[in-house]
């Protein structure tokens, strides 16, 4: 969209007639094609919302991520202490 709406605005000040003498107003001719210049704005609109978004889902989808490397790190932490104090119970000498 922000493509051909770049096309029009090319379109729109190159050929002579449609714009005034200053080269931005449009003539009578030029203002079917120059109202057209909002498909410039609403492409960039979109391009960038879609931009965003993707940025948002990537920085979501790493904090997850993050959050469940350190939920693992944490059970196995919990679990070698718990393997550690079992062995050194082991290698104590009985009372018997």
């Amino acid at each position: 969209m922000a493509a051909f709406g770049t096309g029009l605005v090319g379109v729109y000040l190159r050929v002579p007639g449609l714009t005034r003498e200053d080269g931005i107003r449009p003539t009578q001719d030029g203002l079917g094609i120059a109202k057209d210049t909002w498909l410039v704005a609403a492409g960039v609109t979109l391009a960038t919302q879609g931009a965003i978004g993707a940025a948002k889902s990537a920085a979501k989808s790493a904090k997850k991520a993050a959050k469940q490397s350190a939920k693992d790190a944490r059970k196995s932490a919990k679990s070698l202490a718990v393997d550690a104090a079992s062995s050194a119970k082991d290698a104590l000498p009985s009372r018997s």
